[in-house]
């Protein structure tokens, strides 16, 4: 099951980067999904690696290795090739953030590592280091915040604005439910500050005991933004259960 849900995580990530892909020089976000059209094309390599990959992992379950190796070399020429076909900057600016593959590298690392000197307990291992990679991810995320803005990224305008902004998109519960938070300064200064101390509890996930009421957290902070901003992230929402589900 955790294992699955990591795969869903993984072939989330591909689906998008083949996206972008399939609608170079377009508005992804506004564009909706075309994936078919780069996996037939140039995507074609990475998209035989991540087949391979998944094959792998369901008939060999238990010693995933391989086949989450061929998978996270598949989500990388994916990237590299979606970042040298956009314009210099906007595959970051389009929120290719790689959690998957950020976790799979940790794994992978992690794992090798520990084969050389405890084997019998590397798969273990590179579990612990997959978290360590996500939970690292949390807190640098909350660190920028503070780095850039300091106390002010509270200040309920930042998170007003925001609101206003999609206040004209979604449904009309949502429409209606953006434009009263958004002139509530106290909700404002208040979803900002949980979502920046969630953010900087990152290193909760690194702490086994911690791990699922973190992903839970987390998770409920990802649906609150899909909700209330419309940013929908499932692969953020998914990647963190199936991490503390692998590395119980």
């Amino acid at each position: 099951m955790a294992l699955a849900l990591l795969w869903l995580c993984a072939l989330l990530a591909f689906v998008r980067s083949a996206t972008h892909l399939a609608t170079v020089g377009q508005p992804v976000h506004l564009d909706g999904f075309r994936p078919l059209r780069a996996l037939a094309g140039r995507a074609r390599v990475p998209m035989v690696l991540f087949l391979v990959g998944s094959l792998l992992q369901g008939v060999w379950p238990q010693q995933p290795v391989a086949g989450l190796a061929l998978v996270f070399i598949a989500l990388v020429a994916l990237a590299r090739q979606e970042a040298r076909d956009w314009d210099s900057g906007v595959v970051a600016e389009l929120g290719q953030y790689g959690p998957t593959a950020a976790a799979l590298l940790g794994f992978l690392v992690t794992y090798t590592m520990a084969l050389l000197h405890v084997p019998e307990a590397a798969l273990e291992a590179g579990w612990q280091g997959a978290c360590g990679v996500v939970g690292g991810a949390y807190f640098l995320a909350g660190v920028s915040k503070v780095r850039e803005a300091g106390l002010r990224w509270l200040h309920p305008s930042h998170l007003a604005l925001i609101l206003l902004e999609r206040s004209h998109r979604g449904a009309p519960w949502q429409r209606a439910l953006r434009r009263r938070l958004a002139n509530t300064p106290v909700l404002c200064a208040a979803g900002a500050g949980l979502a920046l101390a969630i953010e900087l509890a990152g290193p909760a996930f690194w702490v086994p005991e911690f791990r699922m009421p973190y992903a839970v957290a987390a998770g409920a902070m990802q649906v609150g933004f899909a909700l209330i901003l419309g940013f929908w992230e499932l692969e953020w929402i998914l990647l963190l259960p199936a991490l503390a589900l692998l590395a119980s």
